[in-house]
């Protein structure tokens, strides 16, 4: 009985569904958001976004952050990079920041190895006593070493990819003694592509709120939009199976 009344105050969804479900839906939600914004203005044209085209370099955020100093110290914070790095590249298109620069600098700063070193040096008890402070579960350590031990380095190359896993796998690494040039080469490799692509979106996304974006560019938001509403639907049919599954085994 205790179990069952267990299960039944528990959310199936959570309790059932992997991380990553969540994470392509806040992700789907987001294309779909700007997808739809772009259809609309372009046809539209409620925002022209070419009127912020010139924008005044003295504007104090980016020197109030150190301008490419601000960046790299940005990226050694735990600031999501899907939101600092859209941002650069924006800052980048309208002449705040070489988006080279910027990009390396955002590099920089994602790649100091922390979690690597603290891994191969600290006991591992006091370790796992730390990041469990840090909001680190240890089972995703555990993980993260199944992970390396099965796949070497290409799984600090995809690692990087996954948001918030990334630390896990650098602690596990460290804790495993894998060799750092190779671990350093797959981060560097793997935040290159990331960031390239993040500060991308925000260089030249942002030219989907001009009046002038042709019918062509508009169908292709129309493929995402729908993309999306597919991925969105998926997940609700997904959480729909799951919750029906729990109650299934409560009852």
């Amino acid at each position: 009985m205790v179990v069952l009344n267990e299960i039944a105050n528990s959310n199936p969804i959570e309790m059932r569904m992997h991380k990553s479900w969540h994470y392509t839906l806040i992700t789907a939600v987001g294309i779909l958001a700007v997808s739809v914004t772009g259809i609309l203005n372009g046809y539209l044209n409620f925002v022209n976004i070419s009127s912020y085209s010139h924008v005044d370099v003295s504007i104090p955020f980016p020197h109030l952050l150190g301008g490419y100093i601000g960046i790299f110290i940005i990226r050694l914070l735990p600031i999501p990079d899907f939101i600092t790095l859209p941002l650069i590249g924006y800052l980048s298109s309208v002449g705040i920041f070489n988006p080279g620069i910027a990009l390396l600098a955002a590099l920089a700063g994602a790649v100091v190895p922390f979690e690597y070193f603290a891994g191969r040096y600290a006991a591992r008890p006091v370790l796992l006593k730390s990041i469990r402070l840090a909001g680190v579960k240890e089972e995703n350590i555990k993980i993260a070493e199944d992970w390396i031990i099965s796949h070497g380095t290409f799984s600090i190359f995809i690692s990087t990819f996954i948001p918030y896993f990334y630390s896990a796998v650098a602690l596990a690494a460290g804790m495993l003694r894998m060799k750092f040039i190779p671990y350093f080469l797959s981060t560097v490799a793997g935040f290159g592509i990331r960031y390239a692509l993040l500060e991308a979106a925000g260089y030249y996304g942002v030219y989907i709120l001009t009046p002038e974006y042709d019918y062509t560019h508009r169908r292709v938001l129309f493929v995402i939009l729908s993309i999306s509403l597919a991925t969105i639907a998926i997940y609700i049919i997904q959480s729909i199976r799951y919750l029906n599954r729990g109650r299934l085994s409560v009852e």
